[in-house]
């Protein structure tokens, strides 16, 4: 996401005190959040194009003319939907993240990547405070809604301000008693402790094992990185493994896992197509392959997050102002028909995309935080 000058908060926090990560080279920053770390000798990519790659040259969706602006704040919902491609969506506010809190710890409002449970009841947020001066070594921190008590509260899907003037109220300190209801929508909010991020945008959940991981990499794309396991309860690291990726090619800050347990992330290669990998992460390293077809067009400029969609079996890739997917089962073999573009109006950005098991996106937007609910299976 882009760097904006936004209000910072601090709160009770789960599982540890607040660090704040000194500027650092990667390198230098992948320990020092003291978790079990595996060193990977091999490359986690071994090779990458073979004789038989070849592109697609998919159809051009591009939303290029994307400009942007902050929504208003003043609990009236907001509504995006398709002005291009071939797979029309609508979203709709669902959720109004917490915001403007005015301690100087914690920046709720720079969110950078979302992620869920199989079932939806737990949604995590990645946000990063933008303190340092290399994107490396962001410090960062992820919040878990439990989605399951909001809904149940009628806040999410219907009173979708309430939450963030609730959260307003109890992280600001402005009243010392809190009444039984705002007290139970502060307990569907835990938050996690600090520790060293990087840029964000690959918080994503394995739910073959029930796993939350993390590349620990900056805005660009780099040889070097840590995969870094973070706890679904403590929302703290817990491993990390640190590995090269290839010694000629980068990955990238993004990643997304399939029902089996399958992980992918993508690069846009110096040509300016997408390259696709998928791999594993094991106990003792992380293993990767380049699916043998890229693709000649993107969904938008600013490429943000990748998803999966257990209800079609598709993986996703988002942009700001744009969503491409494809099947998983046609990867390396996919024609145009397989691949859905959804150009979309509207001036925020988007900084990732969840799934319940019904097949809804649940899409993350900045300026200001909030999560939109699509209105049909993407």
């Amino acid at each position: 996401m882009k760097k904006y000058s936004l209000l910072i908060a601090a709160v009770v926090m789960a599982g540890g005190m607040a660090v704040t990560a000194p500027k650092t080279s990667l390198a230098q920053s992948m320990n020092q959040d003291h978790v079990a770390t595996v060193n990977q000798q091999d490359n986690a990519l071994p090779q990458d194009m073979g004789s038989n790659f070849h592109i697609l040259d998919n159809h051009n969706y591009e939303n290029k003319a994307y400009k942007y602006y902050y929504a208003p704040d003043n609990g009236v919902k907001h509504h995006l939907a398709t002005i291009g491609g071939n797979r029309k969506v609508k979203f709709s506010s669902y959720l109004f993240l917490p915001n403007n809190i005015k301690d100087r710890k914690y920046d709720w409002g720079d969110v950078q990547s979302i992620t869920s449970t199989p079932n939806g009841r737990y949604m995590y947020v990645l946000c990063n405070r933008n303190q340092s001066h290399h994107d490396n070594d962001y410090d960062g921190w992820i919040v878990r809604y439990d989605m399951g008590k909001l809904r149940q509260m009628g806040i999410a899907g219907r009173n979708v301000a309430k939450l963030r003037r609730i959260s307003y109220l109890y992280f600001n300190h402005k009243i010392n008693h809190f009444n039984k209801q705002q007290r139970k929508v502060i307990s569907a909010v835990k938050v996690g402790p600090h520790f060293t991020t990087g840029h964000g945008q690959s918080l994503s959940y394995n739910p073959k094992n029930h796993q939350l991981w993390l590349i620990r990499i900056g805005k660009i794309a780099q040889t070097r990185a840590a995969m870094v396991e973070i706890g679904t309860s403590s929302l703290k690291p817990i491993k990390q493994i640190d590995f090269q990726f290839n010694n000629n090619y980068p990955i990238s800050d993004f990643m997304t896992f399939d029902k089996n347990g399958n992980a992918y992330t993508f690069t846009r290669s110096m040509n300016s197509f997408i390259k696709i990998y998928q791999g594993r992460i094991t106990n003792d390293g992380v293993h990767f392959h380049l699916i043998q077809q890229g693709l000649k067009h993107w969904p938008g400029q600013n490429l943000q997050g990748m998803a999966y969609n257990q209800r079609t079996n598709r993986i996703y890739i988002v942009a700001d102002g744009g969503i491409m997917s494809m099947p998983v089962n046609k990867l390396g073999h996919l024609k145009n028909a397989d691949v859905y573009d959804s150009k979309i109006s509207g001036h925020r950005e988007f900084e990732g995309l969840t799934f319940d098991k019904q097949g809804h996106g649940y899409l993350l937007v900045h300026l200001i935080p909030e999560i939109m609910k699509s209105d049909r299976i993407l």
